[in-house]
C-alpha cells in the first residue's frame, strides 16, 4: 500500500486539530471563569456575628464612583416601597422617599440603610428637635445638636457622611457601623444595631399593594 502524500494528510489532519484544539481551549476558558467567579464570591467578607453585611443589601453591583447618573423616578419600586413603609409609621419622611433613593445612588450606599437608621433614631423623623430636620441622630451628642435646613439636606449630608466616614473606611456591616455610630450601644447590648437590622429586614420583605 502506498503512503499517502504529506499534502493530503495535512488536508485531513489540520482541520481535525483545530476542531478539537479550539473546543479544548473553550472548555478550559469556561472552567477558568467559573473558578474565578467562585473565588470572588468567596472573597466577600461576611460578619461572624448576628449582623449581615451591608453590601448584601445590594440587588445589583454598587455603581462605579464618578459614573453616577440619575435614574430615579416616582415609579421606581424603591421609591414606592419607602413611601408606603414610612406612611405605615406616619413618618413625615414618606414625602421624601425619592430623595433617599437618589442619595443612595449618588453616593453608592444601600438604599435601605438611611431609612432604617432614621426609624431607629427618631421613628422616621417623628421625634426630632423643632426645625432641626435631622432624623438620623447624626452629630447629636452632649456638646450640641447638628441640624439641617430641610429634610433634603439632611438626607444628602448623612448619605455622603456614611459613604466617606464609614463604608470607605471599611465599616460595612451593621455591627461595624454601630461601633462608631453608637459606641455606647455597641459596648453594652447592641440594641441600636438590632433595631436597625429589624427595619432593614422589614424593608427587605416589604410588599407594596
Amino acid at each position: 500500500m502506498k503512503r499517502l502524500p504529506l499534502g493530503l494528510i495535512a488536508v485531513f489532519v489540520i482541520p481535525v486539530f483545530f476542531l478539537f484544539g479550539g473546543s479544548l481551549a473553550i472548555i478550559l476558558s469556561v472552567s477558568f471563569l467559573l473558578s474565578s467567579k467562585s473565588t470572588l464570591i468567596a472573597a466577600v467578607p461576611q460578619s461572624n456575628g448576628s449582623f449581615r453585611s451591608v453590601y448584601n443589601l445590594f440587588s445589583s453591583p454598587p455603581p462605579v464612583l464618578g459614573s453616577f447618573t440619575s435614574s430615579v423616578g416616582m415609579g421606581d419600586a424603591r421609591t414606592l416601597t419607602l413611601e408606603q413603609f414610612f406612611s405605615k409609621y406616619h413618618s413625615p419622611l414618606a414625602f421624601y422617599a425619592k430623595d433617599f433613593v437618589y442619595a443612595a445612588e449618588k453616593y453608592g450606599i444601600p438604599w435601605q440603610l438611611l431609612p432604617a437608621i432614621s426609624m431607629q433614631e427618631s421613628s422616621g423623623g417623628r421625634n426630632v428637635p423643632e426645625d432641626c430636620y435631622n432624623p438620623f441622630g447624626w452629630g447629636i451628642h452632649k456638646s450640641g445638636t447638628l441640624c439641617f435646613t430641610d429634610w433634603e439636606e439632611g438626607i444628602d449630608k448623612v448619605a455622603k457622611g456614611i459613604k466617606e466616614k464609614y463604608i470607605n473606611g471599611g465599616l460595612v456591616t451593621i455591627e461595624q457601623i454601630m461601633s462608631k455610630y453608637n459606641p455606647t450601644s455597641y459596648n453594652r447590648d447592641g440594641s441600636w444595631g438590632n433595631g436597625v437590622q429589624f427595619f432593614l429586614d422589614e424593608l427587605g420583605s416589604f410588599n407594596t399593594p
